[in-house]
């Protein structure tokens, strides 16, 4: 790594920027806190926290005591590991917790309520995508709507939030907004609307795209579903059959004489509707491989069958093998074949 002209090795911890660190150091340090709390057990002077909150390495919290309550937490967190340590703490009547400020306010010394506020930091460049940017126009006018929903939710003061807005009308115009656009656009958000935006559902999934590591569980999911549908379907087909062919019984009298009450209106012509096969087309190489294949196909689909009996039920009347490119009827096989 390189700093100011000279490089660094990395000779501890995770190396940094792979994906994985974050998730990593939050376990680690879930872990660190599992066992400060047990510590509180057995140590009387051990306050834990009423509210404790983190955040990979940032955390917030509430303390039913006095500073040396908390001082006394933070050198018993310190002993844990000797190279992770809290080196910076503040308390008081308001601290910054990742993009907020937490702070007493006048309804904290009349009922006892916290307030928040955005947090922005001097660094802060403010380099919004500008108007003239290649970027479609919803995406422009979203970004704006959202940020400025974004000041609603995080601050319970209106007072703060108009501040904030006048600094972001300005620093979009530093960007090259028209002033008459950003107008329209900010009279579309108001203050009053902070209740729904607070309370209203997110109907937006926050992720549509399976995960690796859920991939397995989410196919097997979707095979039970889709073999549980097909075997329901085909049990309706059947009773529905049954209904329309059943033949019609008249009374029996003391005339009539003994007969069979066998239905006589199918025919030996008609053919099931699951008659068909699963097939899958190789090469004419693998030919002399045909029994080998076979025998493949047939234990996959007993190891199958064993774990779901769903997909037992589901394909047992269907044939499932492999056909081959050089055999002389592949015309007549796949024209009656579900590939």
């Amino acid at each position: 790594m390189e700093f100011r002209g000279e490089y660094f090795q990395q000779i501890f911890g995770i190396i940094m920027g792979t994906n994985v660190a974050p998730i990593l150091a939050n376990l680690y340090l879930a872990k660190l806190e599992k066992f400060l709390k047990e510590k509180t057990k057995n140590d009387p002077k051990m306050v834990w926290p009423i509210v404790f909150k983190r955040f990979i390495d940032d955390g917030f919290g509430i303390t039913r005591g006095s500073k040396t309550d908390v001082e006394y937490w933070i050198m018993e967190f310190n002993k844990l590991e000797k190279s992770i340590e809290i080196d910076k703490y503040t308390y008081g009547p308001k601290v910054e917790y990742m993009d907020i400020v937490i702070y007493k306010g006048d309804r904290f010394f009349k009922n006892g309520f916290f307030d928040i506020k955005i947090f922005q930091k001097q660094q802060n460049k403010y380099a919004y995508i500008p108007q003239k940017s290649n970027h479609k126009k919803h995406t422009i006018k979203n970004y704006v709507l959202n940020e400025l929903k974004r000041y609603i939710k995080f601050n319970s003061n209106k007072l703060a939030y108009l501040r904030l807005r006048n600094k972001f009308f300005d620093h979009l115009t530093n960007r090259g907004f028209k002033k008459l656009n950003l107008s329209k656009l900010f009279k579309k958000v108001s203050y009053s609307q902070r209740k729904k935006l607070l309370f209203q559902k997110n109907l937006v999934p926050l992720s549509n795209v399976v995960q690796e590591t859920e991939a397995e569980v989410a196919l097997e999911n979707l095979a039970e579903k889709i073999f549980s549908q097909e075997i329901t379907n085909h049990l309706m087909d059947a009773e529905t059959h049954r209904e329309e062919k059943a033949p019609e019984i008249s009374p029996l009298s003391t005339t009539d004489k003994v007969g069979s009450l066998i239905d006589t209106t199918t025919t030996n012509k008609e053919k099931s509707n699951r008659d068909f096969s699963l097939c899958m087309v190789l090469p004419g190489e693998c030919y002399e491989f045909k029994k080998d294949i076979s025998k493949i196909f047939q234990d996959e689909f007993n190891k199958f069958s064993s774990i779901s009996t769903q997909f037992g039920k589901c394909f047992k009347d269907i044939s499932i093998n492999a056909i081959y490119s050089n055999e002389p009827t592949i015309g007549n096989l796949i024209t009656k074949t579900k590939l």
